[in-house]
C-alpha cells in the first residue's frame, strides 16, 4: 500500500514537471509579458513642432511700422515762365487731385515758380502737365494763378496765340467786344457769374459796381493781400491817384488775359507812422480845410480849428494836384474809416499851417499815385 502511494506521488510529480516545462500550467502567471515600448515605435519618425514653437510672445506690428504718408510734391521751376505757363499769385498755390477744393492736395506751386496747363474746365480749374511727377494730370484753381500771355486755354487745350484773347470762353453768348491789346483784361468765368467791385480793397465797403459775363475791365495793379486794382474806364472827376481805382478780389470767379498781366505792379496802401510825434496847427486863420483827397476839386470833410492840432504822418511831393508845396497827410485816429492810405486826410502845405514837434523825418515820399 505504501509502495502504491509512493508510485502515485512520483507519477504526479513527474506530470507537474512536464507541464511546467511546456508552459501549459493551468495556474495563472502574474509576470507580465514584455511589450514594445512607445518610445521604440516613434524612434524612426521626425519630431513634430510643439505649440511652444509659435512666436506668441513677439508683439504684432503697430501703426507706427507702416510707411509714412507721402508728402505733397513741391513744384520748383523758376520764373520767368514760358508763354502758357501758370505762375501763382499767392504765396503757394495748392495742386489737387481733381478740379475742386473737395479733392486732396497732391502738391504745391510756390511763388516764383511755374507749371504748364493743358486745359481749363468750366469751373475755372486748370489741368496740369508735369511728366514724371506725382502732380502730372492734377489741377489748380485759376483764382490762385496767372496764365502767361499771349495764350488761350479752353476745355480741350492751351495754345499760344499772336493776339491776346480771354483765357476761357464759357458756353454761351460771346463777349460784347474784345479788350484792347494793351490791357490786362479781367472777365468772369461763367455766363451767370456776377463779380462785385468795391471802392476800396475791403468787403466792408459798399459795393460800387459789378462785372458780368460779356464785359471786361482793365487791371492796372494788385495788392499783396488778394485784390486786383482796376481802372473802371468811366468818368470819375475829380478823383485822383488811388482814389480813381476800384477793387476786385483775386479769389472771385474771374480770369485774366493780356500781356500786361505778367507785369502788374504791386500797390502798397500801407503807411508807416513817423518815429517822432509831428503835429500840425493853424496859423493866423480860424479854420483850415481838411480834404479827403489830395485835390481842391473835392469838397472838404472838415476843418482844423484855431488851437487844435493833428498828427502828421507824411507829405506828398511839391506841385501835387494844385498845391505848390504838396500836401500834409494826417491820420484821423481811432474811428476813421478806410483801408490803409484810404483812411488818411489831407491839408495843403501852405502858410496857413505850421508843424511842431519831431518832424525831421516828414519827407516828401508819401506818394498816392501808384503809377
Amino acid at each position: 500500500m505504501l509502495t502504491i502511494r509512493r508510485a502515485l506521488k512520483c507519477g504526479l510529480g513527474a506530470l507537474l514537471l512536464t507541464l511546467a516545462a511546456c508552459n501549459l500550467s493551468a495556474v495563472p502567471n502574474n509576470t507580465p509579458t514584455p511589450q514594445p515600448t512607445e518610445f521604440i515605435q516613434q524612434s524612426t519618425s521626425t519630431p513634430q513642432p510643439t505649440s511652444t514653437s509659435n512666436p506668441t510672445s513677439t508683439p504684432l506690428p503697430t501703426s507706427t511700422s507702416r510707411p509714412p504718408a507721402t508728402p505733397v510734391y513741391n513744384v520748383f521751376q523758376s520764373v520767368p515762365a514760358p508763354v502758357c505757363g501758370l505762375v501763382p499769385n499767392v504765396a503757394a498755390a495748392n495742386i489737387r487731385s481733381g478740379p475742386g477744393t473737395n479733392f486732396p492736395v497732391q502738391g504745391v506751386l510756390p511763388a516764383g515758380n511755374w507749371i504748364r496747363p493743358t486745359r481749363i474746365d468750366s469751373g475755372g480749374w486748370y489741368q496740369l502737365s508735369l511728366p514724371g511727377t506725382p502732380v502730372d494730370g492734377d489741377w489748380v484753381s485759376s483764382t490762385v494763378v496767372v496764365l502767361q500771355q499771349p495764350c488761350v486755354c479752353g476745355p480741350n487745350n492751351c495754345t499760344s496765340v499772336t493776339t491776346p484773347i480771354p483765357t476761357f470762353t464759357p458756353i454761351g453768348p460771346t463777349p460784347t467786344y474784345p479788350p484792347p491789346a494793351d490791357w490786362c483784361a479781367l472777365s468772369v468765368i461763367g455766363v451767370s457769374d456776377v463779380v462785385s467791385i468795391y471802392p476800396q480793397p475791403s468787403t466792408s465797403q459798399a459795393v460800387w459796381g459789378s462785372v458780368a459775363y460779356g464785359s471786361y475791365v482793365n487791371v492796372v495793379g494788385r495788392t499783396n493781400d488778394g485784390w486786383y486794382a482796376i481802372d473802371p474806364s468811366v468818368a470819375q472827376a475829380p478823383n485822383v491817384g488811388i482814389y480813381r481805382l476800384r477793387w476786385i478780389q483775386t479769389t472771385a470767379r474771374i480770369t485774366l488775359s493780356g500781356a500786361r498781366c505778367g507785369t502788374l505792379p504791386t500797390i502798397n496802401l500801407n503807411f508807416n507812422p513817423t518815429a517822432g510825434l509831428c503835429m500840425i496847427t493853424p496859423v493866423n486863420i480860424s479854420n483850415v480845410p481838411i480834404y479827403p483827397q489830395t485835390t481842391f476839386d473835392v469838397g472838404s470833410v472838415g476843418t482844423l480849428g484855431a488851437g487844435a492840432s493833428a498828427v502828421v504822418v507824411g507829405q506828398t511831393p511839391i506841385n501835387w494836384y494844385g498845391s505848390a508845396n504838396g500836401w500834409y497827410a494826417i491820420d484821423p485816429g481811432a474811428g476813421a474809416s478806410g483801408v490803409g492810405r484810404y483812411r488818411l486826410q489831407w491839408i495843403p502845405a501852405d502858410s496857413t499851417v505850421q508843424l511842431n514837434g519831431d518832424c525831421a523825418d516828414i519827407s516828401a515820399n508819401l506818394t498816392l499815385d501808384p503809377f
